[in-house]
């Protein structure tokens, strides 16, 4: 049976790919884009965000959008999945205009309602009169790349995750992607596993570090204000992490690791700060709330209840930062983390599992401290080597200050983008090479 399923999977996919390469369906970009792409009107972009909770990916996303929207040229549009969500706020209130979109998900058996979506989705294409899509993940492709065909709308996907792998079903959408956008070579190198992008198809493309908002206070002002809110005394060895509370990131590990740090620093405490789904009615995604009540009995094994501060989704996190003697990302995975970026640009010491894209951004011992995956005893070890050395605290931190100044510019990021929409409008096909098509 299992045999005669999967022989029907293949079959279905190969039927796919070959309706998604037809010759009318994949016509000239130039009868698709027509005089808009050569226009003085900005040309406009979709953006399509396809979780409804605020991660990394949705952040890196949201800046984006924001600076090619100021650097002038193109107009974004967020195409958001789901009613109302917390996603779609966030881009509303950063000026950046949302659409709202559902799709269903693919089954060879039942495909109607998945393919009832790709025409909804189409249509908001069309309605919204959109040149170029540019999905936050891919994801995003999942839910665009039939309804890119169909309208004949170049497409560009950005790779932020590393993807252990993913059924054969969600290969053929990717078939429709013109150029895919990697954070990382690692993270290219990763993807290509298990679906393989020719270089003249792929390019990488870094995120930058963001200066501190003008609302934000110096380090001083802002380490006594959070820790003042937070009843902590103004010396107390504070570290950590900011992140989404989810299965993706490695948060076991990081507990483990403040079991064996308070155990010798009574007053130490940990910081986690991200969205999390805390009642099961409300969550956006099951695994998700159980991820987070596993995290809660793991506390309370512990007994670091008094030692471990859940902050919730934060619009604060320079302020955050410093006041933290310690910034920790404890992962099973990364694409290039925002939030290194962001932590090493304002001088905060970090440490960080070394996957993924991580290495390439914090060089061991001379731009933040790398440990093995789920290795608490080391980690533990690296936090208190920080927290007592204050001397080499502030050496990490200065070298990741200026490595990331000067190698993850905003200026270049916006550059580099601006160019691949600039190639993709500017094209006269969408045909694929065979290489590209290989996976």
């Amino acid at each position: 049976m299992k045999s005669a399923e999967k022989t029907m999977e293949i079959t279905n996919a190969e039927s796919l790919s070959a309706e998604l390469r037809r010759p009318e369906i994949a016509a000239p970009l130039g009868e698709a884009t027509g005089a808009r792409g050569r226009a003085s009107l900005p040309s406009r972009i979709a953006y399509v965000l396809h979780g409804p909770v605020i991660g990394g990916v949705e952040i890196a996303t949201l800046r984006l959008a924001c600076a090619i929207k100021e650097s002038g040229g193109f107009r974004p549009i967020a195409f958001c999945h789901g009613e109302q969500t917390s996603v779609s706020r966030m881009f509303d209130e950063s000026g950046i205009e949302t659409v709202s979109y559902t799709a269903g998900h693919f089954s060879y058996f039942h495909p109607g309602p998945f393919w009832r979506g790709v025409h909804r989705f189409a249509r908001e294409l069309h309605r919204h009169r959109i040149d170029l899509i540019h999905c936050a993940d891919m994801t995003g492709a999942y839910h665009a790349g039939a309804a890119a065909k169909w309208r004949r709308t170049p497409l560009l996907c950005h790779i932020r995750s590393n993807f252990p792998n993913f059924e054969l079903r969600y290969k053929p959408p990717l078939l429709a992607v013109d150029r895919f956008a990697f954070v990382s070579h690692a993270t290219w190198r990763n993807f290509n596993k298990i679906f393989r992008v020719h270089k003249s198809h792929g390019t990488v493309v870094y995120d930058w570090a963001p200066p501190p908002p003008l609302r934000s206070l110096d380090g001083a002002a802002a380490r006594q204000r959070v820790r003042r809110e937070l009843g902590m005394e103004s010396d107390a060895p504070v570290f950590g992490m900011i992140a989404r509370i989810a299965p993706q990131k490695d948060f076991e590990t990081l507990l483990n690791a403040t079991a064996r740090v308070v155990a010798l620093l009574p007053s130490a405490r940990l910081l986690l700060v991200g969205e999390y789904q805390a009642t099961k009615n409300d969550a956006a995604y099951p695994e998700y709330y159980e991820y987070y009540q596993r995290l809660r009995r793991l506390i309370e094994e512990k007994q670091l209840s008094e030692h471990v501060i859940f902050m919730g989704f934060r619009d604060d996190i320079p302020d955050l930062l410093r006041a933290m003697d310690v910034m920790v990302l404890c992962t099973h995975s990364e694409g290039l983390p925002l939030v290194l970026l962001e932590a090493m640009g304002l001088g905060c010491p970090v440490i960080a599992t070394s996957v993924g894209g991580v290495p390439e951004l914090v060089l061991h011992n001379e731009t933040g401290l790398l440990h093995e995956h789920a290795d608490d005893e080391e980690l533990a070890r690296q936090i208190l080597l920080l927290i007592n050395d204050k001397q080499k605290a502030v050496a990490l931190a200065e070298g990741g200050r200026r490595f990331v100044s000067t190698r993850f510019s905003r200026e270049r990021t916006v550059k580099d983008v601006k160019d691949l929409y600039l190639r993709l409008l500017g094209a006269r096909s969408v045909a694929h090479p065979a290489g590209f098509l290989r996976s």
